[in-house]
């Protein structure tokens, strides 16, 4: 009985194990495709279809928190951890460290087993927390792996310092009892981070964790700095709302998507609306192609409006999914046809990245037929009645084998302080272009001196000494008063007579009407051209005559220019000092007597058409602030100008004007879509007016412009990041008892390509630079030292050109013996030794004078610390601690 019933069991067991083996669905894997080369977004594989992929299909935990994790978050990558298995100290943001030098291994293997590039090594100096206070901690012969997410801390390192680390519950003590030093560092999950700030209380409510999560600015800001943004499955987080593990839906603004363009919230940068985004695209894996801020996504635009936001589903006019830079939605509508871009990188040179304002001439048909018509007949009124005033020119009949040029107006809008349009200027021109030389102008009298930014500078240091005000004079048309000595001859320009109608009509001044009625009755005969008699603007010898006109001026009043600077004058009333520089039609000056200002203005006002503007406040540009015994010149509206014109106002803001690594080489052909040349030409006003600080990095720049590429672009921008960051810095002259004073430096072989070296000066006077120059040098140096010594020939020069000048304006008090100070005592020994040295026999014979200047007792060189060197900023890239 047995045998059956074991037989029968067996054949119901083996039945339903059949059942159970037909019943069982089979594991999903990836079939092939026909098609090979298709690429699934979820998992990032090929070889299948949506429907195919085992991930998407796969069930997951019902509870799961995503939570978007920041690599690239200044607060985060900036932060040291306390690492065993780290043999040295690594860091990874170039701001940390004073020098970078060569490294010789090239990559250093991490604990993953991957491989990180190491860039050099150097000095270092971050924030901590000492004893209590927070301060700096130096690092010698730290690497530098940009690639690094954290910056580590050798445990190794540290103990052969002498430190020990002490761990007491959530924090750790690093102490070194022989200098008197400790650290805290504390536990952050499962890492030990440095203590870089005061501890504060943790306010946050968010997360139930002792972990320092970012603030609520940041954590809203965060996806906008994003590198990389990705999304980690976490079981360690719970949400307070119920205390439990809940999908984390995240949601976006329905407007972020208006017109076909990714937008954000400047105020506040949340996205917080209930328009859910597509899953597929939460769930697509990261791609270099991704876009965020500061170039412009390329996006599929709708021709037709996309649905209201209360309605989710899709439909005309609203793309399946709409993606940057990558996907392709079911439907396409018909858009402008673009160029496609072949470097889709962050770093990619975009239209919008070189935008320039449209401030430059207007052209005169559209002008006359738009709506501010009227205004612009009213400015062509304006300039010839200041021509017919100056009584420019004769009309006389045109005769055979004279030599004619054009003529033309030029319209242009005249902008304020704040962008808007001040008001319209017309200006009457003469076609230089078509000048003869010896015939209508002489070959050899067309330069016109102007004074050099120096001189300007000089002025101001004065004026902080003795305690003054400086004063600004401006010369309206002034090219219009200099006397013209050569015949030229030049064409009626077209619209003369329809702005001498508008003239007629409103001018209040018989005589001038009369004139003007007269002239306008002579130009409709045939063959009338002008005699010039004033220096018109366009000639090329105007600017000569305009000088020679107000130079005479200036000396009926008592003032003498100097020798040294042509454009610089002065004179002493009753042991009174008054100085003036003049920059073409620009007058500066101050004076101990007061008085003197009012009775130049009377002077002036006699024979030119000046405008007093009182206490100087905008002038070429640069901002004079006059205020508690302090003169400041800066030019922030010049920058914020600079920022708009290239799209970078809001820019992030770096603290060096050139990274310590940047190496840059010669393109073999220019890259003619970027405007470098143009942005280095701006950045140079910058370099030699007020920013000393960018002198180096457009200096090296500079040498790039025909043989540039993005890369020497991109070092272009990093300067404008960093004027965006010191904006509102200048140059402060204030009463002090000191006499002028310099430094020089040189960097030896500064130069990858050529190996030349670097110079720098720079000269004191006011507690501020007056004078400052960074070159490379003509020719290589062999050696350190006698790239300081070529580099001390040049400021010699400079330093006896500012003794002239002060001995000229009767000042030589301050500069009886100018002492310039530098950091290499083999200079020093070379230039005071006249005799013969085999090592100096090569040395070009034109810097062998600064003996002979170091022998009369002019110039005096003194040693100083290589710590205490103002013009190393001259001569190279530096951290941004000593920048």
């Amino acid at each position: 009985m047995m045998e059956p019933m074991q037989r029968s069991s067996k054949i119901n067991s083996e039945i339903n194990v059949s059942k159970l083996k037909r019943n069982r669905k089979k594991p999903l894997t990836p079939k092939p495709h026909k098609s090979r080369k298709i690429k699934f977004w979820t998992c990032g594989l090929q070889g299948h279809v949506s429907r195919e992929c085992e991930q998407k299909n796969s069930k997951s935990h019902s509870a799961v928190g995503f939570c978007v994790t920041n690599f690239s978050d200044a607060r985060d990558h900036n932060q040291w951890i306390l690492d065993s298995g780290c043999t040295t100290h690594m860091c990874n943001n170039e701001s940390f460290f004073e020098y970078i030098e060569p490294y010789n291994e090239k990559c250093v293997k991490l604990a993953d087993k991957s491989e990180a590039k190491v860039q050099g090594h150097g000095k270092t100096n971050f924030p901590a927390i000492v004893n209590g206070q927070r301060s700096y901690v130096h690092s010698n012969k730290t690497l530098y792996v940009p690639s690094l997410s954290y910056n580590l801390l050798s445990f190794a390192k540290l103990t052969n310092l002498g430190f020990t680390v002490h761990f007491i519950g959530q924090s750790a003590d690093i102490v070194n009892p022989m200098l008197d030093m400790k650290l805290k560092a504390d536990r952050v999950g499962d890492l030990y981070l440095l203590r870089t700030e005061k501890k504060k209380k943790n306010t946050a409510s968010t997360v139930s964790t002792s972990m320092d999560t970012p603030s609520h600015g940041d954590f809203q800001k965060s996806h906008a700095r994003l590198e990389a943004k990705r999304v980690e499955l976490s079981r360690s987080v719970k949400f307070l709302e119920n205390n439990s593990l809940t999908p984390l839906k995240e949601y976006i603004d329905f407007s972020l998507y208006y017109d076909g363009v990714i937008k954000a919230d400047k105020e506040d940068q949340t996205l917080s609306i209930p328009a859910p985004i597509n899953s597929e695209k939460l769930n697509t894996p990261e791609s270099n192609d991704d876009v965020t801020f500061e170039l412009e996504p390329h996006l599929s635009i709708s021709e037709k409006p996309i649905n209201s936001e209360q309605s989710c589903k899709r439909g005309r006019g609203r793309p399946k999914l709409i993606r940057g830079a990558r996907g392709r939605p079911k439907k396409i509508y018909a858009t402008p046809k673009e160029e496609p871009n072949e470097n889709n990188s962050q770093n990619s040179v975009d239209s919008t990245d070189c935008a320039i304002f449209a401030m430059g001439e207007i052209a005169m048909e559209s002008a006359l037929k738009g709506e501010s018509s009227q205004d612009w007949l009213k400015a062509l009124a304006s300039e010839v009645k200041s021509v017919l005033k100056h009584d420019t020119f004769d009309l006389v009949k045109r005769t055979e084998n004279m030599e004619l040029i054009g003529s033309r107006f030029i319209l242009r809008n005249k902008y304020g302080s704040d962008g808007k349009i001040k008001f319209k200027k017309a200006r009457l021109v003469a076609q230089g272009f078509g000048q003869i030389p010896e015939v209508n102008y002489c070959q050899n009298q067309t330069f016109s001196p102007v004074a050099r930014l120096s001189s300007i500078r000089m002025l101001s240091s004065l004026a902080a000494k003795f305690k003054a005000k400086i004063y600004q004079f401006d010369i309206t048309t002034a090219y219009l008063n200099g006397i013209l000595e050569d015949e030229v001859y030049m064409n009626i320009p077209k619209y003369f007579d329809l702005a001498l109608e508008t003239l007629i009509e409103s001018e209040k001044d018989e005589d001038l009407c009369k004139r003007a009625k007269q002239i306008l009755a002579s130009i409709k005969k045939n063959n009338m051209i002008c005699k010039l008699k004033k220096s018109l603007y366009g000639l090329k010898q105007s600017g000569r005559c305009w000088f020679s006109r107000l130079n005479e001026i200036l000396h009926d009043f008592g003032l003498n220019n100097t020798k040294s600077v042509p454009c610089v004058f002065h004179m002493k009333n009753n042991n009174k000092s008054t100085i003036l520089t003049v920059y073409v039609d620009d007058i500066l000056m101050f004076s101990e007597d007061t008085k003197m200002i009012d009775l130049l203005h009377n002077h002036l006002s006699k024979h030119l058409n000046v405008k007093y503007d009182g206490i100087a406040k905008n002038c070429l540009g640069i901002e004079f602030d006059q205020k508690n015994s302090k003169i400041t010149m800066s030019q922030s509206n010049y920058i914020k100008e600079l920022l708009e014109r290239y799209n970078m106002l809001e820019c992030n803001t770096v603290s060096t004007p050139m990274a310590l690594s940047t190496k840059l080489y010669s393109a073999t052909t220019p890259d003619d879509k970027l405007l470098y040349r143009e942005l280095i030409g701006s950045l140079n006003y910058l370099a030699v007016c007020t920013h000393p600080d960018i002198a180096y990095s457009v200096s090296k720049l500079s040498q790039y412009l025909t043989c540039y590429d993005k890369s020497h672009w991109l070092a272009a921008k990093r300067v404008l990041r960093y004027l965006k960051k010191t904006i509102n810095y200048g140059l402060v002259f204030e009463l002090d008892d000191k006499v002028v004073y310099g430094y020089f430096d040189s960097d030896w072989g500064n130069s990858q390509e050529d190996r030349k070296s670097y110079s720098g000066y720079c000269f004191m006077l006011s507690n501020s630079n007056i004078s400052w120059e960074s070159r490379k040098q003509k020719t290589v140096a062999l050696s350190s030292t006698e790239s300081e010594y070529m580099s001390l020939s040049d400021s010699c020069k400079e330093a006896l050109y500012i003794q002239k000048l002060l001995s000229e304006l009767d000042l030589g008090i301050l500069c009886k013996q100018i002492t310039i100070n530098v950091d290499n005592n083999s200079a020093i020994k070379l230039a005071e030794n006249s005799l013969f040295h085999s090592r100096t026999k090569h040395i070009d014979i034109r810097h062998h004078f600064i003996r002979d200047v170091l022998e009369d007792g002019k110039i005096a060189v003194k040693h100083v610390s290589t710590s205490e060197m103002e013009a190393d900023i001259f001569t190279k890239p530096l951290g941004s601690l000593k920048h």
